[in-house]
């Protein structure tokens, strides 16, 4: 847990249940439902394809483990999860499974399936012409109903630097044209939408992992759910413009990879955690990025928590995913 207000560490959220909090599962996905934290997947001593249900309550977390069923998507991790719009459906795509392979499947999980109590009901596989390369470690915003997905990996070599966009009222795959200075290919960065025209994506690595990026890009949507075109703003480059100029000494977010990320709505600011630096040295800091003027606010290293403290915010409805 960590308290905006005051810019500090609380302590650790305690289970009440039998059912444990999930923190040793690496790059699983995090996303709130109604007050609800659903976990899933990642990597620990093997794949996981388990879902956790965490309701937050103080300082008290009540943990359900759900276990997979027949049409729970195979063990993996550094896939992407999102929210529709109503909360009621989370979609679930791609990322390295227990095979070896990294996938281009996209899974849609029914939220409310738990309370109707129909086992086996809960996931179902969505069949769609065109799908993005597979790939894992990419990022996926929700904008209305239309899931959007940023780079990633395949396999030791190959990178991704393409926009794909999956249209859930019609359940249909399309590249997105994107114009403005096209970014690298990379892979563990983090993504956010503080509205419906602007992603903001942060870091990632390319092919050398030892030089993470610290960047920060905006991609600019237009158009309707049909016609998605995008625009390309690397706000490093754009210190000219007053909403975007950086007033501190800190120019960047620090090259960092395997990082978090949250909104805050009510202070307009991005808060960034942890994460892997230059070297692969690992990150425990915190760092505040105003939308409105930019500015980088950055705190010294008290301690790394697993992201899931950070779902205590009320603030935050953002889609998480979890890198130790």
């Amino acid at each position: 847990r960590y308290d905006l207000q005051y810019k500090r560490w609380l302590s650790p959220l305690e289970a009440e249940t039998d059912d444990e909090i999930p923190c040793l599962e690496f790059s699983s996905c995090v996303v709130m439902s109604s007050g609800i934290a659903l976990v899933f997947g990642g990597k620990s001593n093997g794949y996981k394809n388990d879902l956790y249900r965490i309701k937050l309550s103080g300082l008290k977390a009540t943990v359900v483990k759900i276990p997979a069923t027949t049409g729970t998507p195979s063990p993996r991790y550094g896939h992407t999860a999102v929210l529709a719009e109503d909360e009621k459906l989370m979609y679930v795509f791609g990322g390295y499974d227990n095979l070896g392979m990294s996938c281009d499947d996209l899974f849609c999980y029914d939220t409310d399936s738990y309370y109707a109590r129909q086992p086996g009901n809960e996931w179902n596989i969505i069949k769609a012409d065109d799908p993005p390369p597979s790939r894992f470690l990419h990022s996926a915003v929700m904008r209305e109903k239309v899931m959007i997905i940023y780079g990633g990996r395949s396999g030791a070599s190959t990178l991704f630097q393409d926009v794909h966009y999956f249209n859930s009222e019609n359940s249909t795959w399309c590249k997105m044209k994107c114009k403005g200075k096209i970014t690298a290919p990379r892979f563990g960065h983090a993504a956010i939408i503080v509205n419906t025209s602007q992603i903001i994506i942060t870091g990632g690595c390319g092919k050398d992992k030892d030089k993470p990026f610290n960047d920060v890009m905006t991609l600019n949507i237009s158009g309707s759910a049909h016609n998605l075109v995008g625009e390309w703003v690397n706000l490093s480059l754009k210190t000219q413009k007053d909403e975007f100029r950086y007033q501190s000494n800190k120019k960047s977010i620090g090259s960092r990879y395997f990082h978090a990320v949250v909104y805050d709505y009510n202070m307009k600011e991005m808060i960034i955690h942890g994460g892997k630096g230059l070297l692969d040295k690992e990150l425990g800091d915190v760092v505040f990025l105003s939308l409105i003027k930019t500015v980088f606010d950055i705190l010294p290293k008290f301690c790394i928590i697993n992201i899931l403290s950070y779902l205590d915010l009320q603030s935050i409805s953002q889609v998480m995913r979890t890198c130790k």
